[in-house]
């Protein structure tokens, strides 16, 4: 999603979310080349940001955006299956620490790597073509954000 075409009163809630999934994504490309002391690391990290970012999605964005129409509302209800998928993934994660470890990880990342091609390339036009209002969405999400982090 080109976020320089979403409209200003949109804009600051969805880069908010589209610079947490560029920074999971980030580490997701570290992780396969790192030493297996830094994977383990690199795992931990991505599992925090993704445990903020799911709840920051779940407490206040897709709340805000549910009921604009019938297919915003059913990708909302697959969202939330992918994030449930995502956590089960991230309890294996920090319950076994470094055993099966990559196989959890590669799992997560498929995931999650399906989850953000969904929410960017069709929830959050969605959005945008609904003209949902987030301009309270996007302090929201900062502030909770600085509150989980």
């Amino acid at each position: 999603m080109d976020i320089s075409t979403v409209p200003p009163e949109q804009r600051s809630a969805l880069s908010l979310l589209i610079d947490d999934h560029r920074a999971v994504q980030a580490l997701f490309q570290r992780f396969d080349s790192a030493s297996t002391q830094e994977r383990q690391a690199i795992a931990t990290q991505a599992c925090q940001q993704l445990t903020v970012h799911t709840q920051l999605e779940e407490e206040i964005f897709y709340p805000a955006i549910r009921g604009f129409s019938a297919e915003l509302d059913k990708l909302l209800d697959e969202a939330k299956d992918e994030h449930a998928e995502a956590k089960a993934i991230i309890a294996k994660i920090q319950a076994n620490s470094s055993e099966g470890l990559a196989e959890n990880f590669k799992a997560l990342v498929s995931g999650v790597e399906h989850h953000v091609e969904e929410e960017e390339g069709e929830m959050f036009p969605m959005v945008v073509s609904n003209a949902v209002p987030l301009e309270d969405v996007a302090t929201k999400l900062r502030t909770r954000k600085g509150e989980l982090a």
